[in-house]
Formats: C-alpha cells, structure tokens, sequence
C-alpha cells in the first residue's frame, strides 16, 4: 500500500452505478484527525453509509434511543443512490 501524505487527495468519483464521497471526505478528515461515523450494512453484499446523528427537539420519548441516528439512501455530497438502498 503506498503512504499517503499530508499533499495527498483522493479524488470524488461519481459513477453511474457507484461513488467514493465517503472514502474521499473520511481521506481528508484524517488528516485533522478526525472521520464520519459509519454503518455497515451487510445485506447480501457489504456497503458502507454514513451515519448522520440527531438530536431531539422536545424531550426524548420513554424507551427511545439516546443516540438517534438517521443513515441515508442517496450520497449526501453527490445525490447518488446507494446500490442497496430500499426503495421507500
């Protein structure tokens, strides 16, 4: 594997069936040392997605989760839909 440098970006690809946002922002975010949350999902086939975290306006529900997420089906940056996404 080649070392990456500070210099080093990866470029965004957008294809007709796939993107690399993620990998490309989480390439740039570790260099602060830092990186987006993600979920794997494995549903057949393996596919990564970000996870984006909410916050509750009024009080949280009894039994609710304390750390409410929500995970996409179309790429946040390209407006691609994920290969797997459920149609909803």
């Amino acid at each position: 594997m080649a070392e990456v440098t500070a210099d080093d970006k990866i470029p965004v690809v957008a294809t007709e069936d796939d993107c690399n946002c993620l990998e490309a922002f989480n390439h740039e975010l570790r260099k602060q040392g830092k990186e987006i949350d993600v979920i794997l999902y494995l549903d057949g086939v393996s596919e990564t997605r970000p996870m984006i975290p909410l916050s509750y306006v009024e009080k949280r529900p009894r039994g609710a989760s304390k750390h409410p997420y929500a995970v996409p089906t179309h790429c946040p940056w390209c407006g691609r839909k994920y290969r797997h996404a459920r149609d909803t």
